[in-house]
């Protein structure tokens, strides 16, 4: 006669880390750098995050800043999840003033046991949420360089849409300086038939 056990087994989405991985995350996190980041740390980097985000696109694009998202909410309460010492999920609501709230899992009511992104950003009530897994310097240069690449990304998006031609050779032009590229010059005498298109330059 067959003999049958039966067991019980809890199944994540692709979108949740379950309490083993949240152990994990902070295990590898602790032993690769074990200098926890202060909270003070993560409130400056939003505040430099913003501060770049909104003067690359107000230099460089200003007649397009407007119609971005993430410029046109600001500002915002953002939420910063710590996961471990130097990872976290980063969320951002539109708000009539400017805040930042550092929390870990333990804060919420009632705690998570499991990291869900999409059940994070819905008791947030988040507009936009970004999370990375891997561990980060959370300073003022990489502050810099996140915002700058995303404003740079945000106006690409906008440029596909409208197809402005010399606009959109100046994001691309400059979004290669900014991954190290050299990008020669096409302003002089020998370069005068060079022209433009809807999404190159040459």
């Amino acid at each position: 006669m067959p003999c049958y056990s039966t067991y019980s087994m809890k199944i994540y989405s692709p979108f949740t880390a379950t309490p083993e991985q949240v152990e994990g995350y902070k295990s590898a996190d602790e032993q690769a750098a074990p200098a926890e980041i202060p909270d003070e740390q993560f409130e400056r980097y939003v505040e430099e995050y913003f501060t770049h985000y909104r003067n690359a696109l107000e230099r460089y694009f200003p007649r397009i800043a407007p119609y971005i998202g993430l410029y046109r909410a600001h500002p915002f309460t953002t939420f910063v999840l710590r996961l471990g010492s130097q990872m976290a999920l980063i969320g951002h609501r539109p708000s009539s003033t400017r805040a930042i709230k550092v929390m870990r899992p333990a804060d919420f009511d009632p705690p998570l046991t499991t990291i869900n992104l999409f059940q994070v950003a819905d008791l947030w009530q988040a507009a936009v949420i970004a999370f990375n897994f891997k561990l980060e310097r959370y300073d003022a240069e990489e502050a810099e360089t996140e915002a700058i690449r995303q404003a740079l990304t945000d106006a690409l998006e906008v440029f596909w849409l409208v197809l402005e031609a010399d606009a959109f050779h100046n994001v691309c032009t400059e979004l290669l300086r900014r991954e190290g590229i050299e990008v020669l010059s096409t302003t002089d005498e020998n370069t005068s038939d060079c022209g433009f298109d809807a999404i190159s330059s040459s």
